[in-house]
């Protein structure tokens, strides 16, 4: 998402005229400031401190946001304009504070946040275009809703196996049993057993016998006869 970064630079021992800030009402994770910090016109190392920006709104409510340090030595930092300040189309006092672990705190002159007004979107909503789109979206996530409830349907509850092995879903089944090595051994018994019963019904017989078999049974020649005959009959 963009994100713009609005660069001021204070000197704590003057009162800024005018910022020139200008942040719209209900922006996002979207606006931050960019702060270099001076002390007659020399920049604060912010090595090992920590800073923080204290807002007061036009109703008298005080709040502050903790800041980050992003050039220790320029006295470059950063804080984020929030919605808690973006809430309103009004100014608000601003003023950013140096912190160190010995008690020490160092402000800036008070200075002023003009937030403009936004266009209310949300009373738009109902407009044509957008609610069409609404419209899509609802149809959407119910046809998806639908789709999971088939999903669930097909796949079934998990059964009293399933509680013994602790799986409770389809690809835990596959993982217990690709664990478990008799499952190999079982598998290839099941295909050898499906493939016997085949051949051992009224229009086959075994392979074995069929090799075996004599010639002129009202069955099958053994298969080098059958062969030879195949390579030596004219046609």
């Amino acid at each position: 998402m963009a994100k713009t970064y609005n660069r001021l630079e204070l000197d704590v021992n003057k009162k800024p005229n005018s910022i020139g800030i200008r942040p719209v009402q209900n922006d996002t994770k979207s606006r931050y400031l960019d702060v270099c910090l001076y002390e007659n016109g020399v920049a604060i190392n912010l090595t090992g401190e920590q800073v923080r920006i204290t807002f007061r709104k036009a109703d008298s409510s005080t709040f502050f946001n903790q800041g980050e340090v992003t050039d220790a030595t320029a006295g470059r930092c950063q804080f984020a304009l929030t919605n808690e300040i973006l809430s309103e189309a009004k100014a608000v006092e601003a003023q950013i504070s140096v912190w160190n672990a010995g008690g020490q705190i160092l402000s800036t002159q008070v200075f002023e946040i003009y937030v403009t007004a936004a266009i209310p979107w949300t009373d738009a909503v109902e407009s044509e275009n957008e609610y069409g789109v609404l419209v899509v979206l609802f149809q959407e996530i119910q046809d998806a809703l639908d789709t999971m409830h088939k999903i669930a349907a097909t796949f079934g509850e998990p059964g009293d196996k399933a509680a013994e092995y602790g799986v409770d879903t389809f690809w835990g089944i596959l993982e217990t049993l690709a664990q478990r090595g008799d499952v190999g051994a079982a598998l290839k018994e099941y295909i050898k057993t499906a493939i016997n019963s085949t051949f051992e019904t009224a229009y086959f017989k075994p392979l074995d016998k069929l090799l075996s078999a004599k010639a002129g049974t009202a069955g099958f020649k053994p298969m080098d006869e059958y062969i030879y005959s195949l390579l030596t009959t004219k046609t």
